[in-house]
C-alpha cells in the first residue's frame, strides 16, 4: 500500500485510548491526519463536511453507540472503509457488526493488529477504486472504438475456429452485399471472393489461424448484384495453449481509395512520360539550339556548354571550358563585363547585354547575353549579334547618306520652288508690263503738262498733274511688292488664314495676270473656317493655277474660285485622298479643254507638261499637290 497521509475520522470517548491508538498507527509508519470526535452527531457532521480515508469507531460511546455510528457511515459515506475498536466485545459481536457493514473489529488488548487492519482496509478501497477506473477506462475504449469504426464505415467480424462461427456485423454483411438475417460462414466469405484474389485470401486466414500473428489483406469481393469491390480486411488471432480460440477484425471499402491509388499511378506514369519528353526536348534544345547556351560560375568558369559555342567562336568545348571566359573578351569590354556579372552576383537579371569575344581565328565576335542567377550559378543564353552589327552599322551608314541625300533634295526643292515663283513671275511679266506702260505714260504725260505749266506761269492744274504722277507711283510700287513676295526665298511657316481673304486680296493680281479675255468669278461660303496653311505658299498656289486655267482657255474664258467646309469620315482610298477630319475646300475651274484621262493619271507627277518646251517646268501641279498634302 502507498499512501503519502492517511485521513482519519476517530470516534473515541477517552483521549487517552485516542492518544494510543495514533501513537501505534504512527509507530506502524503510517502519516496520519486525525480528527477526533465523540458520537454519532459529531460523524455526521464531519462526513457532510469533508472526506476520509478510514472511520475507526469505539463500540461504547457516552450518549450514543458504534451502531449509530456506523448506521451513519453507511448512509453518508458507504465507500470509506470503517473498522471498530472495543474492549469488552468477543468474537460473535465482531461478526454481527462486520455483518452490518464494517470490514473489520480490533480489541484494544490486541492493538497490534490494528495497523495491518488499517492498511488492509485502505488497499481494499484503493483496489476496488482502480478496478472501477479501470473498467470505466475501458468503457470509454470500447466507446471510442466503437465511434471511430462508425467513422470509418467500417464492418466487425470473429472467427471462432472451435465451432467454425463467422459472426458479421451489419455493416460487413452490407459491404457484402448479403441480407442482415443471412448465416454466413468462411465458405461463403471465400465463395464471394474475386476468383483472382480467393487462393491468396484462403491462405492469409489459414496462415492466422495457425501463427500467433497480425492479419492484413487488400482483396475485392463481388456481391450478389454483380458489384466488384475493393476492400481491406485487418484483424488479430488469439491463441490459448498453442490453440487459435479467436480470430477477429474489421473490414473497409477501400474501392474509391484504390482507383483514387491507380489513377494517381496512372497519372504518376504519364507526368513521369512527360519528365521523360520534356527531358530529350530540353536535351536536344540544348544541343541543336543556335544560341550559346551555357551554365557558369559567377568568375565566367564554364559549367556546361553547348555545341553552338564551337560554331560560333571556333573553339572546341574543352578549349573553352578549361579557362575562364573573361580570357576571351574583348579588353575594351571586360571592365563592363565584370560589374555585369558582379550585379549578377547580387541576383539581379542581365538582359541583352553585348560585348565581344575573340573567335579562334584571331577576329572578335559581337554577342548578347541574358543571364538569370540561381543558386550560386549563372545560366546564360547568348545570341551572336555580330551580323546584326554590320547590319546597323550599315543601316547607320545608309541612313548618313539618305540624309545627306535628303537635305540634297530639300535644297534641290527649294531652287525648285523658286524657279517655280520666278516661272510665275515669267507668266506674269506681258500683262505686267502693259500696266507699268500705262503707268509710265501717266507720268510722263503729267510731268510734260506740268513743265509747261511752269514755263507759262500757270499752276492750277499743276496739283492735280502732281496727284495723278504720286498715284502712278504708288500703283507701281504696289505691283512691284506684290512681284518681289512671289520672287523671293521665304521660309514657310503655316498661319490661321482666311482663304475668302486671301482671294479677295489677289483680285486685283489675277486681273493682271488672266488678261482682259478672262473673267473671275467667286463663290465664297460666309461661314468658312480657318485653314493652317502657308500665305505666301497659298496665293502663289492659287495663282498658279489661274495661269494654268488662262492656257488652257486661249480663246477666253470663265474662271471660278469656290471655298466651302467638308468633314471627311472615309478612310483614304487612293494615296491623294485625306485622311478623316475637318477641311476647307478651295475649288479652281474653267471653261477651257480641259484633260484626258491620261494626262490627268500623270497631271500631279513632277516634270511631267503638256507645254511646249520651254513653256513649263512641269512642277505647278505637283506642287499644288505637295502643298494640299502637308498642309
Amino acid at each position: 500500500m502507498s499512501v503519502s497521509q492517511l485521513k482519519l475520522l476517530l470516534v473515541e470517548d477517552s483521549s487517552l485510548d485516542a492518544e494510543l491508538i495514533l501513537l501505534t498507527l504512527e509507530n506502524s509508519g503510517l502519516k496520519i491526519d486525525a480528527t477526533l470526535v465523540y458520537n454519532h452527531q459529531d460523524v455526521e457532521r464531519e462526513l457532510a463536511a469533508a472526506r476520509f480515508d478510514l472511520i475507526l469507531s469505539d463500540y461504547l460511546l457516552p450518549g450514543s453507540s458504534g451502531a449509530d455510528v456506523l448506521n451513519s457511515a453507511l448512509r453518508l459515506a458507504p465507500k470509506t472503509p470503517f473498522i471498530f475498536l472495543s474492549g469488552i466485545f468477543g468474537e460473535q459481536h465482531a461478526v454481527e457488526m462486520m455483518r452490518m457493514g464494517a470490514i473489520d473489529y480490533v480489541l484494544k488488548q490486541n492493538m497490534k493488529m490494528l495497523p495491518k487492519a488499517v492498511m488492509r482496509a485502505v488497499s481494499e478501497v484503493q483496489e476496488r477504486e482502480k478496478r472501477l477506473y479501470a473498467e470505466k477506462t475501458l468503457q470509454v475504449a470500447e466507446v471510442r472504438a466503437h465511434l471511430a469504426i462508425e467513422a470509418a464505415d467500417m464492418g466487425v467480424w470473429t472467427y471462432d475456429p472451435r465451432t467454425d462461427t463467422l459472426l458479421w456485423d451489419e455493416r460487413c454483411k452490407a459491404l457484402y452485399g448479403v441480407g442482415a438475417d443471412t448465416t454466413v460462414s468462411l465458405a461463403l466469405m471465400f465463395l464471394l471472393c474475386h476468383p483472382d484474389d480467393r487462393n491468396h485470401l484462403h491462405s492469409k486466414v489459414m496462415a492466422a489461424l495457425t501463427v500467433d500473428t497480425s492479419f492484413q489483406i487488400e482483396h475485392r469481393l463481388i456481391t450478389d448484384d454483380g458489384e466488384e469491390r475493393w476492400v481491406f480486411s485487418n484483424g488479430r488471432s488469439l491463441f490459448e495453449d498453442g490453440q487459435c480460440v479467436r480470430f477477429t477484425g474489421v473490414i473497409q471499402d477501400i474501392t474509391e481509395r484504390k482507383h483514387a491509388t491507380e489513377a494517381l499511378h496512372q497519372l504518376n506514369d504519364i507526368l513521369g512520360e512527360r519528365v521523360v519528353q520534356r527531358t530529350r526536348e530540353r536535351d536536344r534544345t540544348w544541343e541543336l539550339s543556335r544560341e550559346l547556351l551555357g551554365v557558369l560560375h559567377f568568375d565566367m568558369t564554364p559549367i556546361a556548354l553547348n555545341p553552338a559555342w564551337e560554331s560560333t567562336l571556333g573553339w572546341s568545348r574543352d578549349e573553352v571550358g578549361c579557362q575562364p571566359l573573361s580570357e576571351l573578351i574583348h579588353p575594351d569590354d571586360l571592365a563592363a563585363t565584370l560589374r555585369e556579372t558582379a550585379s549578377i552576383a547580387e541576383g539581379h537579371v542581365s538582359t541583352r547585354f553585348v560585348n565581344r569575344m575573340r573567335h579562334a581565328d584571331g577576329g572578335f565576335r559581337w554577342l548578347s547575353w541574358t543571364i538569370v542567377p540561381d543558386d550560386g550559378l549563372m545560366y546564360a543564353a547568348v545570341r551572336d549579334i555580330t551580323g546584326e552589327r554590320a547590319v546597323v552599322d550599315e543601316l547607320a551608314a545608309t541612313n548618313k547618306r539618305l540624309r545627306d541625300q535628303i537635305k540634297e533634295r530639300e535644297r534641290v526643292e527649294a531652287a525648285l520652288q523658286q524657279m517655280q515663283r520666278l516661272e510665275v513671275v515669267g507668266q506674269l511679266t506681258a500683262g505686267v508690263a502693259h500696266d507699268f506702260n500705262n503707268l509710265l505714260t501717266v507720268i510722263l504725260t503729267s510731268a510734260n503738262f506740268l513743265s509747261r505749266d511752269l514755263e507759262k506761269g500757270v499752276f492750277t492744274k499743276s496739283p492735280q498733274r502732281l496727284q495723278n504722277i504720286r498715284e502712278a507711283g504708288e500703283r507701281g510700287a504696289k505691283l512691284t511688292s506684290q512681284l518681289l513676295s512671289f520672287s523671293r526665298r521665304q521660309r514657310l511657316e503655316p498661319v490661321a488664314l482666311n482663304l475668302n481673304d486671301t482671294i479677295d486680296g489677289m483680285r486685283e493680281l489675277l486681273g493682271r495676270a488672266l488678261g482682259g479675255s478672262v473673267w473671275v468669278e467667286t463663290e465664297l461660303a460666309e461661314d468658312l473656317w480657318s485653314a493652317l496653311v502657308d500665305p505666301t505658299q497659298t496665293e502663289m498656289i492659287i495663282l498658279n493655277l489661274a495661269i494654268n486655267a488662262r492656257d488652257a482657255m486661249p480663246q477666253g474664258g470663265q474662271l471660278r474660285l469656290s471655298t466651302w467646309n467638308e468633314m471627311v469620315y472615309r478612310l483614304p482610298q487612293r494615296p491623294e485622298d485625306p485622311e478623316p477630319g475637318a477641311y476647307v475646300v478651295l475649288s479652281v475651274s474653267d471653261s477651257g479643254c480641259g484633260m484626258s484621262p491620261e494626262v490627268l493619271a500623270k497631271a500631279f507627277e513632277p516634270f511631267f507638261t503638256t507645254k511646249a518646251v520651254g513653256k513649263g517646268s512641269g512642277l505647278g501641279l505637283a506642287q499644288v499637290f505637295g502643298f494640299a498634302k502637308q498642309s
